[in-house]
């Protein structure tokens, strides 16, 4: 992988990346550049590794943080080995945690690829701003939350359709200090997946209880949040 030194808006070229997409990437990439980072943000990436497969599932999360860590001086990296998690996302072989802007936990479990790198995109984005788009009447319910909430959006790295509901997820852990947000990639977390059977993804799982299936409007997820919360 060609080597980019913070800040200087270098970025190795798309064939030596080792993180398997399925769309042109590169306008992605270049987002960390273009739209200027509002402020710091801080990518946390944990691991807990058993056996070769996750060695290099590791090695693709190394390789792609490292590059967009690379990409801005506000955008830090830090490794650290993982703590015990609940057990729903313990299969994941890599933990992503985001920090700057953001009152809630937003964060992914497994390396993300192919549709799901402009998620990631998207949250370091969102979090560095401490901005979102959702509606003044959303952000406003959110604030009547008392109780914590966790939301685990279900994802693959084929499913195209799947990005806004995730980012919807982490973006409601940005305006919530009582959310809990996750991205969970479907194929890294085998028992998760393996429970909820042929469920269409993306799927929302809301304090890990109750499940729901295919995409979600803003409003129909919010309410189911607002239920758990209050």
């Amino acid at each position: 992988m060609t080597d980019a030194s913070p800040g200087d808006g270098s970025r190795a070229p798309a064939r030596d990346r080792l993180v398997a997409v399925s769309y042109p990437v590169d306008a992605d990439y270049d987002r960390i550049n273009a739209e200027i980072l509002a402020g710091d943000a801080e990518i946390v990436s944990t691991y807990a590794l058993d056996d070769a497969q996750r060695t290099e599932v590791l090695r693709r999360a190394e390789a792609l943080l490292g590059e967009l860590a690379a990409l801005s001086s506000l955008l830090t990296l830090e490794t650290a080995p993982a703590a015990p998690l609940a057990d729903l996302v313990n299969d994941a072989p890599v933990i992503i945690s985001l920090s700057g802007k953001t009152r809630g936990g937003v964060h992914f479990a497994g390396t993300p690829a192919g549709y799901e790198v402009p998620i990631l995109i998207n949250a370091i984005l969102d979090v560095s701003r401490g901005e979102t788009g959702l509606s003044a009447g959303t952000v406003k319910v959110l604030e009547e939350l008392r109780n914590p909430v966790s939301v685990r959006m279900l994802v693959s790295a084929s499913c195209s359709s799947c990005a806004a509901d995730a980012r919807l997820a982490l973006q409601l852990a940005i305006v919530s200090p009582h959310v809990d947000a996750w991205v969970l990639d479907a194929a890294q977390v085998p028992r998760l997946s393996r429970r909820i059977g042929g469920t269409a993804l993306p799927a929302a799982l809301i304090n890990d209880i109750c499940w729901v299936p295919g995409a979600q409007a803003e409003l129909a997820l919010l309410a189911r949040v607002l239920f758990a919360g209050t």
